[in-house]
């Protein structure tokens, strides 16, 4: 499968602030992820040996964050259009270990042929995309340069104060205001926006609004999930950040960090903008992708 894409033609540049504020983020996202028997985590003493932010900025500077990314896509794409990207990522593999990338069959899509060779059965270490219910894929964990586990795993989100967990009784509660305010529900583990639901007291509003739908759920539909998932994760909402490019749409921030093993540190390499014309940003056929550096 070729994904093709179209760029949004503005280039962003983080300030000095964001840029700050996102690693002090990630710092505490190394406190609380769980650890995993990995090369990386063996070696280096960090879950990923590269992560991305995705995230928003207020009109004051303020850092508003979705998540931390453990093993994140859109490396070899962003590669692609994202020349500063491109360099400081070269800088990084220059004093990264050699590694290969491993993708599973069942994977729609994958870039990381645009920057990684791929795995030829030598013994290397590897990046490895797959489910973490995979079990083919399991054996290569102390080889692997990233997450296989505990991929997706977002109970960092709790004690930094992303997200709380949630059950469905919660949501019955006729007592309970929770409706009357914007919220997202996300799984316990989990990545690609899969069970990622957004709800909005004006759903209906924002469904007339948005003609390729308007990225919010049913509260019928709210409800359901959390009853066969059991348990889920609340957030609140944070809305994209408002642009004017033909027509109104919403973006957000993308950005990469990778580990230096020279100063023992995540730096941030840059990374891209998404915008939609949706309240749910991700990586879809009608996605503008721009360069943030």
């Amino acid at each position: 499968m070729v994904w093709k894409f179209e760029l949004y033609p503005e280039e962003i540049i983080l300030s000095e602030r964001t840029i700050r504020q996102a690693s002090d983020v990630i710092e505490e996202w190394l406190d609380h992820f769980p650890w995993e028997d990995t090369w990386v985590e063996n070696n280096y003493g960090v879950p990923s040996i590269i992560i991305r932010l995705d995230c928003t900025v207020d009109e004051k500077g303020g850092l508003h964050v979705y998540e931390v990314e453990d093993r994140p896509s859109g490396i070899g794409a962003t590669s692609r259009f994202n020349i500063s990207f491109k360099e400081k990522l070269d800088d990084l593999r220059s004093v990264w270990p050699r590694f290969e990338s491993i993708v599973s069959p069942h994977r729609d899509y994958c870039d990381d042929c645009e920057w990684l060779p791929p795995y030829n059965g030598n013994g290397s270490l590897v990046l490895i995309r797959s489910e973490p219910y995979e079990k083919d894929f399991h054996s290569f964990q102390r080889r692997s340069v990233s997450t296989v586990l505990t991929k997706g795993n977002k109970s960092y989100g709790v004690p930094m104060g992303l997200w709380r967990k949630i059950y469905p009784n919660e949501l019955e509660d006729l007592e309970n205001r929770i409706w009357e305010k914007c919220f997202a529900l996300k799984p316990l583990q989990g990545s690609k926006c899969n069970n990622v639901m957004i709800w909005h007291p004006e759903h209906r509003k924002y469904r007339k609004m948005f003609k390729d739908g308007s990225g919010t759920t049913t509260r019928q539909r709210i409800i359901q999930t959390l009853h066969e998932l059991k348990e889920m994760y609340i957030q609140d909402y944070i809305p994209p950040m408002l642009i004017h490019y033909q027509g109104e749409k919403r973006m957000i921030y993308r950005i990469f960090f990778g580990y230096d093993p020279r100063i023992n540190k995540y730096q941030y390499i840059g990374g891209f903008s998404n915008v939609r014309p949706s309240l749910k940003i991700h990586g879809a056929t009608n996605t503008l992708f721009g360069s943030i550096n």
